[in-house]
């Protein structure tokens, strides 16, 4: 198209130097400023439309850069079960280190490995209350030893033996 229209333009600037001081120079005259005029015309529509693609281009990128954004702040708020079990085992482990009971709940000691509980009883043998008790857990998964006959609700490691310098 823009072949055509320059093709166009050439034959009436020939047309119009060959006839110079004829009317049919003015005529072409005429259609010369007429197809420039319109050329001017259609490169400034052409002008505004790229301005108003430009425009249109950076809202969707705005928009899409803000819901980029989102979804990586909503994936950084999200929490993933492996975060969460390590957070609580963090959790578990700083409480035992602070008062070094561990509740039954959270885990239990090695099979026959002796350790020191916390027993609560409700009357079995004429018992009520809670109780330090040494036991272990059996080769059967009881609780065993001087803790039987009540409910072992945690438990913490014994100390090491004393040793003579």
């Amino acid at each position: 198209m823009r072949a055509a229209g320059i093709k166009r333009a050439q034959t009436l600037v020939e047309a119009a130097q060959n006839s110079v001081g004829l009317e049919a120079g003015e005529a072409a005259r005429l259609e010369i400023w007429v197809l420039v005029n319109d050329y001017i015309l259609k490169a400034e529509q052409l002008k505004r439309l790229d301005e108003y693609l430009e425009e249109k281009v950076k809202e969707v990128l705005k928009k899409y850069i803000e819901a980029d954004n989102q979804i990586l702040e909503e994936r950084d708020a999200f929490v993933t079960y492996p975060e969460l079990i390590d957070e609580l085992q963090e959790a578990i482990e700083q409480d035992e280190k602070e008062n070094g009971w561990i509740p039954v709940s959270e885990r239990l000691p090695k099979k026959c490995e002796d350790v020191l509980t916390s027993v609560k009883f409700t009357g079995c043998l004429g018992r009520y209350g809670t109780f330090k008790k040494i036991g272990h857990i059996d080769y059967y998964g009881k609780w065993s030893g001087d803790c039987s006959g009540g409910e072992v609700i945690a438990w913490m490691p014994l100390p090491e033996p004393y040793k003579e310098d």
